[in-house]
C-alpha cells in the first residue's frame, strides 16, 4: 500500500525510484530479521527434527513471497496489475506442480515445503523482471527513510497484525493446546480445521482483491483532491454491504443447522 502511494505521489522517475527503493530496503532488513527470529523461535518447540527444517524451508519462501507481494505494489501503482496476477499464476502454478509431484512421490512435509519455495522464488523472479519495465529497483538504505515510512505505515501494520492474529488464533490454539482428546493429536486436529477454513479463507480474499484493485485510484484522487473520491468510496462500500449483510442474516438463520 506504501509503495502505490508514493509512485502516485512522486512524479520524477528518480524520486519515485529512491522512494521505491526505500520500501524495497527496509522489506528485505526487516523480512531477514524477522524471519530469521520465527525459525530460530521453532526450535524451542518440542516438535520433530523434520518438522522444524520444513519450517525453516517454509521461511525462506514466504520470505521471497513477502517481497512478491511488494513488487505487486508497483504494478499496482503504475496500474497494470495483470503483470502482478502474471508473477502469481507463475509462482502458483510450480508451487502446486511441484507439491503434487512431492505428495504422490511421498517426500515429506520437507519435501512440500521446497517445492512451495521454489514455486515462490520463481514467482519473485518473475514480478522482478516484469517490475524493470517500470522502475529501476534498487535497494535503499537510509535509516531516516526507514523511521518516516515505519510512522507512516504504523497504522497499516497494526491493523493488518490484529486482522491476522484474528484469522490464524485457532489454528494457534490447537497447535499448542495441552489437553487435546486421545484420538487426536495436535497437527491432526490443526489439518482436520485448515482443510475445511481454507475454503472461507478464499472466500475471504475477494473483498481484499477488490479493495487492493481500487486502492490505487483512492490514492490518486486522495492526492489529487478529486471529487470522485467520496463517490467511488461510498459505491465500494454500498456493494460490501449489500454482499455482507445477507450472509451475516443467513448465518444467524441457519447456524443451528
Amino acid at each position: 500500500m506504501i509503495v502505490i502511494q508514493k509512485i502516485q505521489a512522486s512524479q520524477a522517475g528518480q524520486e519515485r525510484e529512491q522512494a521505491v527503493g526505500a520500501v524495497l530496503g527496509l522489506r528485505f532488513i526487516s523480512g531477514l530479521v524477522f524471519f530469521s527470529l520465527a525459525g530460530l523461535l521453532i526450535f524451542f518447540f518440542p516438535r520433530e527434527q523434520s518438522f522444524k527444517i520444513a519450517t525453516l524451508v517454509a521461511g525462506v519462501g514466504f520470505y521471497n513471497y513477502s517481497l512478491t507481494q511488494l513488487l505487486s505494489g508497483i504494478f499496482q501503482g503504475f496500474h497494470r496489475a495483470e503483470y502482478a496476477a502474471l508473477a502469481e499464476v507463475v509462482g502458483r502454478l510450480f508451487s502446486l506442480i511441484g507439491v503434487y509431484y512431492v505428495a504422490t512421490s511421498g517426500y515429506g512435509l520437507v519435501g512440500v515445503m521446497i517445492a512451495v519455495s521454489i514455486g515462490n522464488t520463481l514467482g519473485l523472479l518473475s514480478a522482478w523482471v516484469c517490475s524493470r519495465k517500470f522502475i529501476r529497483l534498487r535497494l535503499v538504505f537510509s535509516w531516516s527513510a526507514y523511521k518516516a515510512l515505519l510512522v507512516e505505515a504504523l497504522p497499516i501494520g497494526a491493523m493488518l497484525a490484529i486482522s491476522y492474529l484474528s484469522i490464524r488464533q485457532a489454528t494457534i490454539i490447537l497447535f499448542m493446546h495441552p489437553a487435546m482428546p486421545e484420538w487426536v493429536s495436535n497437527e491432526a486436529a490443526v489439518g482436520l480445521y485448515k482443510a475445511p477454513f481454507k475454503v472461507l479463507e478464499i472466500l475471504q480474499s475477494f473483498p481484499t482483491l477488490f479493495l487492493a484493485a481500487l486502492f490505487p485510484f483512492l490514492s490518486k484522487y486522495v492526492i489529487e483532491k478529486d471529487k470522485r473520491l467520496h463517490l467511488m468510496y461510498q459505491k465500494a462500500f454500498d456493494l460490501l454491504i449489500g454482499i455482507a449483510l445477507p450472509m451475516l442474516v443467513g448465518v444467524i438463520v441457519l447456524a443451528p443447522q
